[in-house]
């Protein structure tokens, strides 16, 4: 596991088929430590959560699909 910061994020309040009853959501792109970037979701979002370009996150998992989860310290 590993720390990134929040390079851009979205917070999704339409969700599609498969996010139906879990919004808000917050999704980033997140720049790992080794300058790669990946897209995520924010697991630990709410309403009123304050997200910030150069937040660090932290990685916390993956999903069902083997993509890097993150979440807010």
């Amino acid at each position: 596991m590993s720390d990134a910061i929040i390079y851009t994020y979205s917070v999704i309040d339409v969700p599609t088929a498969e996010f139906v009853g879990k919004t808000p959501y917050a999704v980033a792109l997140v720049e790992r430590e080794d300058g790669s970037r990946v897209l995520t979701r924010i697991l630990n979002y709410t309403t009123g959560t304050k997200l910030e370009i150069g937040m660090r996150v932290l990685e916390c998992g993956q999903d069902e699909k083997g993509n890097s989860l993150y979440s807010l310290p």
